[in-house]
């Protein structure tokens, strides 16, 4: 099995003789129900579907229907032009690297042509999914999604991408977009921030690999300002989706990333003009520029309650404390109790 699946955020399906068996075009297609598991486990470990089909569009979206299963893909790309180009832009479109995707297809000609358009994307005869299934039955290397977060939020990217090609221009569309940002100087959400430190690529400008431990450590050190950046709009919440830390003697920042979801945003032009422009020296490649003295106009900073709505602050002010005083060692339990690092 391949090591680099562990990394894998997103699996484009090709339809006949690989998700289900036969071909549609030609008559009855019986489904597979092995795949429709694969498609379910993949969800519940935060890794999107999506479609790259020769067929007609509304033809395979009956039989996804018919199997309770269409709700669960993402970009489709349903017609009848060459794969290369149209997964290339699938990825392109759900703002990801190609080393973070599979594609499953039961044509070597179709794999060929996808992994000379696509450098870097991992591709799987479809006569080779039983060793996926076992991946994912055995899998320990992702983390669950049990409430499907990642798919709803790039259900939220599709009704954006919809809403951008209706709008006359770029900035129009992000004005109307509406966008909210809130800031948590607490950063009570250490876990997601290590997982955006280890896990963000694109917009990682510092790319600086920490632990929870060492993330710590430098969220509490007085001479840092840091903060966990979260992002909403009128297509939905984002949740957690950037985290900088700043020192201050120097004006330098330490941490600067962001999730790939916020990409187009400018939600990483917004922070960093909002720190001042500090000093930031780019670690590798970055998928968006960020300029000095550049204005962002079409975000709005709001509060706690105002972004979580005052229920959830309430719970939050409301829900019992316990300190915990001791050597660095208590570190490693307080995860374990669900709480957090303030």
């Amino acid at each position: 099995m391949d090591d680099r699946l562990k990394n894998i955020k997103l699996i484009i399906w090709d339809m006949d003789e690989t998700f289900w068996k036969g071909i549609l075009s030609e008559g009855t297609i019986i489904k597979i129900p092995q795949n429709l598991n694969l498609v379910h486990r993949a969800t519940d470990f935060g890794i999107i579907n999506s479609i790259c089909s020769k067929n007609n569009f509304d033809e395979v979206k009956k039989e996804l229907e018919k199997m309770q299963i269409w709700d669960f893909f993402v970009f489709p790309s349903i017609e009848w032009t060459a794969k290369g180009e149209r997964v290339k832009q699938q990825i392109e479109r759900m703002k990801l690297r190609t080393e973070n995707v599979l594609f499953i297809d039961d044509s070597e000609f179709n794999l060929r042509e996808v992994a000379y358009a696509c450098p870097g994307i991992i591709t799987m005869s479809a006569s080779n999914i039983n060793e996926l299934y076992e991946y994912f039955k055995n899998a320990v290397d992702f983390k669950v999604d049990a409430d499907h977060k990642r798919l709803k939020q790039y259900k939220i990217l599709e009704k954006k991408e919809r809403a951008a090609i209706a709008a006359s221009s770029n900035h129009e569309f992000l004005i109307d977009s509406k966008i909210r940002v809130y800031i948590d100087y607490h950063c009570k959400d250490l876990n997601r921030v290590t997982e955006l430190i280890l896990r963000t690529n694109q917009l990682n400008y510092t790319k600086r690999r920490v632990d929870e431990k060492e993330l710590y450590q430098v969220i509490h050190n007085i001479n840092n300002c840091s903060g966990v950046v979260y992002a909403k709009d009128r297509f939905g919440e984002y949740g957690s989706v950037g985290f900088f830390s700043l020192e201050k003697s120097s004006h330098k920042l330490i941490h600067f990333l962001f999730s790939c979801r916020t990409l187009g945003m400018g939600i990483e032009q917004w922070v960093y003009e909002k720190l001042d422009f500090p000093d930031l020296e780019i670690m590798g490649s970055v998928a968006s520029e960020l300029k000095k003295e550049y204005k962002v106009d079409w975000i709005e900073e709001i509060n706690e309650k105002e972004f979580f709505g005052d229920d959830e602050v309430k719970q939050k002010l409301t829900r019992n404390k316990i300190l915990f005083k001791g050597p660095c060692d208590l570190l490693a339990v307080i995860p374990l109790i669900g709480g957090g690092i303030n």
